[in-house]
């Protein structure tokens, strides 16, 4: 009888053990991958000059923002050379989308902002 209780028991602590560290190993991955999402967000915010989609956006208009939308930026892989594949695809992921998103936004600043001084003069224009 003491023999099948504790057999049960020993079986009922190894079967719990691995559900509750693989719970731990979840959790220290999803911290990892949102530090490694944290982090391509900065440096991407970094990498990104707005300054000059800004201006291209200013000089190009539609082409800029369409390219924005379209062309995916390029993400540093020297920044994740020893990282582990759940963290590069987790910084490659945030990486681009906030890269894009800067572009798209400051671009689209800049078309917005050429239109409106097209406008304009179009409006001047057509008064004299």
């Amino acid at each position: 009888m003491q023999f099948k209780l504790i057999a049960f028991l020993v079986l009922i602590v190894f079967s719990v053990t691995p559900c509750v560290s693989s719970q731990q190993i979840d959790e220290y991955e999803i911290s990892q991958m949102q530090a490694a999402a944290e982090e391509a967000r900065r440096d991407a915010r970094a990498d990104v000059n707005a300054l000059t989609w800004f201006f291209a956006g200013i000089s190009c208009n539609v082409f800029t923002v369409l390219y924005a939308h379209v062309v995916t930026p390029r993400v540093p892989v020297e920044q994740l050379a020893g990282k582990s594949p759940a963290y590069v695809n987790a910084y490659a992921l945030a990486y681009r989308e906030e890269a894009q998103q800067i572009r798209r936004t400051t671009s689209l600043i800049g078309c917005g902002i050429a239109g409106a001084a097209v406008g304009c003069l179009a409006y001047l224009a057509s008064q004299f």
